[in-house]
């Protein structure tokens, strides 16, 4: 299931129409493919944090969700990367609470690389019921099966 959250009001400060951003959502929600599988929710985050955990808990409450991936509109995902990602999540005998991975940032389109990249890694897919967001994309994880879970799995790709 895929859910689209739009915040009426940014919480980076940047106003800008979400309108184009609405249009394209509700055409994907719309398409017989996407029927009952993508779910568009508006509303209006105090923060980044706030809006990811308004997510976790959405995509609880449709059941049988055990993970989400962040994706931000600013944001993409090379098919083949996603799948090895979700492939080694699958693999794993562990609990995993949360997925980090390496990302290089761009400016302007995707031939602009900031060079040297910059140290920061995405936190692509959480457990919405073991996990909340504290600030931006850090995660504090709760007790699973008695053991605290303060470590997820950080994948890289070589």
């Amino acid at each position: 299931h895929v859910v689209i959250l739009i915040s009426h009001v940014p919480w980076n400060g940047e106003q800008r129409s979400t309108a184009r951003t609405l249009r394209a959502a509700a055409r994907l929600a719309s398409r017989k493919s996407g029927a009952g599988k993508i779910s568009v929710v508006q509303g209006s985050w105090t923060s980044e944090a706030e809006q990811r955990n308004y997510g976790n808990r959405f995509a609880a409450s449709l059941g049988n969700i055990d993970y989400v991936m962040v994706v931000d509109g600013d944001e993409f995902w090379h098919p083949v990367h996603l799948q090895l990602v979700l492939e080694r999540l699958a693999l794993s005998q562990e609990i995993i609470p949360f997925v980090e991975v390496p990302m290089s940032t761009h400016f302007g389109h995707l031939k602009s690389v900031i060079h040297p990249p910059e140290d920061c890694k995405a936190l692509v897919i959480v457990s919405p019921v073991h996990c909340t967001f504290t600030i931006r994309r850090q995660v504090k994880c709760d007790i699973i099966d008695g053991v605290v879970a303060k470590t997820g799995l950080l994948f890289v790709d070589k």
